[in-house]
């Protein structure tokens, strides 16, 4: 029977691949597709293209 732990942590490794940690102590290892990583790239890069466009418009009703 597979049973659902109320906390788990999770580690990315950097390589592919995060470690899921739950609460029992039993590890496991997640691989992450290509595509979700290129997702969350695109996504992080959006962020800080509007986070930029942001401070510069902010900054530029002071200059």
């Amino acid at each position: 029977m597979t049973s659902i732990a109320e906390t788990v942590a999770v580690v990315d490794t950097g390589m592919g691949q995060a470690v899921a940690e739950a609460a029992g102590g039993q590890v496991h290892k997640v691989r992450v597709s290509r595509r979700d990583r290129r997702m969350v790239r695109t996504a992080l890069g959006i962020m800080v293209a509007l986070a930029t466009l942001d401070a510069v418009l902010y900054l530029g009703r002071f200059i």
